[in-house]
């Protein structure tokens, strides 16, 4: 009555366990008592991180009881009493503590001549595990050929080809964990989800969350499921709402036992949007009477950075162009200041008066804003000096002609 009473135990237990073990390579091999199956219909075992749960159907004698934990989850076994007993795993595959049956009697999973282990990149058990009543079980053989293996799936993530683990708390730019400085635009990071296990990789959400979650969104979501040694990718877009550090965690849940959720920091760092200004032009606008060898100087609100296009000088009389200098030429200078100084290599025309035109994007702010530039003929227009003409001293009348 003991022994059925027992068995009804472990029979209405076993439904809670869900089994992780191949369908094929699921058997381990006793002298005694014959196969030992791992994934049976009256039985199923569970490997989780930290312990197994479940039952174990053996041909001769009947059940076997992993753990006395049914929940899943996190859980070690103190191993203490016959109401807290089962095999722990320490995380790299191997186990220890014990297992019960009616007739093996209690199974050792760490022996004094033996330890089971679970290999980590195959999933495969390994080793011996001592029954006080019928002996040593085998895990693994050659010849006849038998083993109990781990169905598991496993995660990896790469950005820029390069590993960032689960639970990184530390962007880098190596990882593209860390976008970098923008200030007007978006930018735009690929990362690769990886399926080093040897079954499908379901992933249910990729989500960011954390303290500037909405500067950040998953752009392109992974694809799921990821079968064995197969991979998926998924874009991430960073767009600053404000200046400064914006942090925030990707969040990938997904069927891996152990790292479900797959967590790592992100950050980039969002620059002003406001675009440089000038605030003083040299020569004023409708300035006159300016030397015809003067430079042509623009102060702006902020550091600028010389970038690309041109300055062009145009007679106001007919728009005819006087000179075009672009701004990576020698002759404009004040880069990494708030400065830029034009100084023509050709001297202006006497008496003519001139305007100045400058394409949008001729210089930069450091955080890549463009300067708007200058259109039309209104914004800074000058006039230049005439030409004096030398005065002739009248003749003196006592001069005598030759």
């Amino acid at each position: 009555m003991k022994y059925l009473k027992k068995i009804s135990s472990i029979i209405s237990l076993k439904a809670f366990a869900a089994s992780n073990i191949d369908n094929t390579d699921k058997y381990a091999w006793n002298e005694n008592s014959g196969w030992l199956n791992f994934n049976d219909p009256n039985g199923g075992v569970t490997v989780y991180n930290d312990h197994l749960e479940g039952y174990v159907w053996v041909e001769n004698v009947g059940l076997i009881r992993l753990g006395t934990h049914t929940s899943g989850g996190t859980h070690t076994y103190a191993n203490s009493s016959d109401t807290d007993y089962g095999v722990n795993n320490d995380g790299s595959g191997n186990l220890s503590g014990y297992a019960w049956s009616e007739n093996a009697g209690w199974i050792n999973f760490n022996p004094n001549d033996s330890q089971v282990t679970i290999n980590a990149n195959y999933g495969d058990f390994d080793g011996y595990a001592w029954a006080e009543n019928v002996g040593w079980i085998h895990f693994n053989n050659t010849s006849p050929t038998y083993k109990v293996r781990q169905l598991s799936p496993e995660i990896n993530v790469k950005g820029n080809n390069t590993d960032i683990a689960d639970g990184n708390t530390t962007a880098s730019t190596t990882d593209h964990t860390d976008f970098g400085s923008i200030g007007s635009g978006t930018v735009v990071r690929t990362f690769t989800i990886e399926n080093t296990g040897n079954s499908e990789l379901n992933i249910t959400n990729t989500s960011i969350i954390g303290t500037n979650a909405s500067d950040f969104s998953v752009t392109d979501a992974p694809a799921t499921p990821v079968t064995a040694s197969e991979s998926t990718t998924f874009t991430i877009t960073f767009d600053p709402s404000a200046e400064g550090l914006r942090t925030a965690t990707v969040s990938i849940a997904n069927d891996d036992p152990d790292e479900n959720p797959y967590d790592f920091a992100i950050e980039g760092t969002g620059l002003e949007t406001t675009a440089p200004t000038t605030t003083t032009l040299t020569p004023a606008d409708d300035a006159t009477n300016i030397a015809i060898a003067a430079n042509l100087v623009i102060e702006f609100d902020e550091i600028v950075n010389i970038n690309s296009g041109n300055i062009v000088i145009k007679l106001t009389s007919d728009d005819s162009v006087f000179a075009t200098i672009p701004v990576t030429d020698a002759q404009v200078t004040g880069t990494g200041t708030n400065t830029i100084t034009i100084n023509l290599t050709t001297d202006l025309n006497y008496g003519t008066d001139y305007y100045v035109e400058m394409q949008t994007g001729a210089f930069q702010d450091a955080a890549n804003n463009d300067y708007v530039g200058i259109s039309g003929n209104t914004t800074w227009n000058f006039i230049t000096a005439n030409q004096s003409i030398p005065t002739i001293p009248p003749r003196s009348s006592q001069q005598t002609t030759p």
